[in-house]
């Protein structure tokens, strides 16, 4: 396959980037209760969840678990949850 150049002289492969779609994982509360914060090192709560409940993963960082993919960002701690399907992130 031929490359298309484009008006200002690049070609269309080197245009296209590749990316990799990272769906959330799911996990559940294992704790009694947790609070959702709003950043790792925040004391504000944004959120309240029951042992039992799920939650979408979407990012982990330093023993904390972000379960929201837009804003305001929601953040549990890590060791109150447990993947669904048995494999951690």
């Amino acid at each position: 396959n031929p490359a298309i150049v484009n008006p200002n002289g690049q070609s269309n492969r080197s245009v296209i980037r590749r990316t990799v779609l990272r769906l959330p994982k799911v996990y559940q509360i294992i704790a009694d209760e947790a609070y959702a914060r709003e950043a790792p090192d925040s004391a504000v709560s944004t959120g309240y969840y029951k042992q039992g409940q799920r939650v979408f993963v979407y990012k982990t960082s330093h023993g904390w678990a972000r379960i929201s993919n837009m804003q305001p960002e929601e953040w549990l701690e890590l060791d109150k949850l447990q993947p669904v399907d048995g494999k951690a992130d």
